[in-house]
């Protein structure tokens, strides 16, 4: 957890999120445009507000830097703040206009946007880049919240100071140019974002390569593309590009979805999770985000309960969807594989203990093709999807998916697991996927085989009984 003396700092363009709700009965008799018929409006905050409204509602220290005017909406701005237990260091200027969003919506549907803003001064720019960098010091994590507004026109040195003192540097980015942002830990474009400094991207293959380059262009520890349905893609320096599957829920209102994946990456990282957990949990906040209406703060207690409520029902979910969730949730995942054709006292019990050396034990099975390719014509006994049925039986076991390569290695791969283990006999031999997990951190088990037990000891056996 972040030290009780220091917050993150989330400084950037501050928005107020105004709704006015109601219904639409009729037309008007004056054009033909909907009548709202008006029931109550509710203010949120929105932007770098948003960010760091997300963060205090996780009960983590946090100050807010930005540019607010002596208006109306800057004093909401203030109050909701305050009320959201966010330390709040905002420059109020009578000559701003305090940026604000009105959305009416009928039954939670948006009718249109109407906006309030104007670029904010050069002046006012640089009162907030003194005064987040005077009290740097103070800082654990630094995130950059940037709409193109006018507050963060003095991005370079605050990323360079933030450096000087060793702070992570997280940026959600804006612009037809990423330069400002070289030297930053994270940068977090979305796909419109990203294809607008790289170019189109026709395929994934592209979008990999094109990010590599801009990550190594701009001197970054990591690049995350958030890609709308198509979940997030994550480009770490010295690793393999980590996909991040969208989890699918019923979608209310995107708005703010961005804010709750840099404030949720941030979370993670303060909290000592590396880049790519903090990510996955981050992927499963903003799935929470979007269900709800408006701009919203998704809560720990929520994340782990979605967590919790999917892992125990593991069915409908893919198998890239599935580690991701038992990651967000801090679990260990046990990896192992085999034909598991006619299932025994032996299976069981090597089943049983790998289990045992953590949380989720995931199972890769030959197909029907690759079990004939490794015991011969005459196998398998029972089919891929009958075993299947059999091992998910199993207490043991967590998920169960089917291979037809002639190695596990691409299922191990996508697993990532923390523990890879193989039966007794491999002793002496070299385990498929061992180098990636422990490259990775992870580690290899051998567990004993139970004697007197094997699928082509009972085929032997059931030939002899029939002669």
């Amino acid at each position: 957890m972040v030290p009780e003396d220091k917050a993150i700092f989330v400084v950037g363009d501050i928005m107020l999120d105004t709704y006015w709700n109601g219904r639409v009965s009729r037309i008007s008799p004056e054009a033909p445009i909907q009548v709202l018929n008006h029931t109550d409006t509710t203010d949120g905050l929105g932007g770098a507000a948003n960010v760091a409204r997300n963060l205090a509602h996780a009960d983590f220290h946090v100050r807010l830097f930005g540019i607010i005017g002596d208006d109306a909406a800057g004093a909401a701005v203030r109050r909701l703040t305050e009320k959201a237990g966010i330390g709040n260091c905002l420059v109020q200027d009578e000559n701003e206009r305090t940026i604000q969003k009105l959305r009416v919506a009928s039954n939670g549907h948006q009718i249109v946007r109407v906006d309030f803003e104007s670029q904010f001064t050069a002046h006012s720019a640089q009162k907030i880049s003194n005064q987040a960098i005077s009290e740097l010091d103070n800082c654990s994590l630094l995130i950059l919240s940037d709409y193109a507004k006018g507050t963060l026109a003095n991005v370079k040195k605050l990323i360079e100071e933030a450096n000087r003192r060793q702070i992570k540097v997280l940026v959600d980015p804006k612009g037809d140019s990423f330069d400002k942002y070289c030297n930053a830990t994270v940068l977090k474009p979305n796909k419109v974002e990203f294809e607008l400094i790289v170019g189109n991207c026709d395929s994934y293959a592209e979008m990999v390569s094109k990010g590599e380059i801009l990550r190594d262009k701009l001197n970054l520890k990591a690049l995350l593309l958030t890609l709308s349905a198509e979940g997030m893609l994550l480009l770490e320096k010295g690793k393999e590009p980590l996909v991040v599957p969208v989890i699918k829920r019923d979608i209310a209102d995107v708005t703010g979805a961005g804010d709750t994946v840099i404030a949720w990456l941030a979370r993670g990282l303060v909290s000592g999770k590396n880049i790519s957990e903090s990510v996955i949990r981050s992927n499963v906040a903003s799935s929470i985000a979007v269900s709800k209406l408006g701009t919203s703060a998704v809560s720990l207690s929520e994340v782990i309960s979605y967590e919790r409520s999917n892992l125990s029902n593991s069915a409908p979910l893919g198998l890239s969807e599935y580690v991701a969730l038992c990651k967000s949730a801090g679990e260990t995942i046990v990896f192992t594989n085999g034909c598991f054709d006619i299932l025994h006292e032996g299976h069981v019990k090597y089943l049983q203990e790998a289990k045992a050396l953590g949380d989720r034990l995931i199972v890769g099975v030959n197909d029907d093709a690759s079990v004939r390719l490794l015991k011969g014509d005459s196998r398998p006994i029972n089919s891929v999807s009958s075993r299947i049925k059999i091992l998910n039986a199993l207490s043991s076991t967590d998920f169960v998916v089917a291979f037809s390569a002639e190695t596990p290695i691409d299922l191990i791969t996508e697993v990532s697991p923390d523990i890879l283990v193989k039966g007794g006999d491999y002793q002496d031999k070299l385990i498929v996927g061992s180098d990636y997990v422990v490259e990775r951190g992870g580690t290899v088990q051998i567990i004993d085989f139970l004697e007197g037990f094997s699928t082509s000891n009972i085929v032997d056996a059931v030939k002899l009984s029939h002669r």
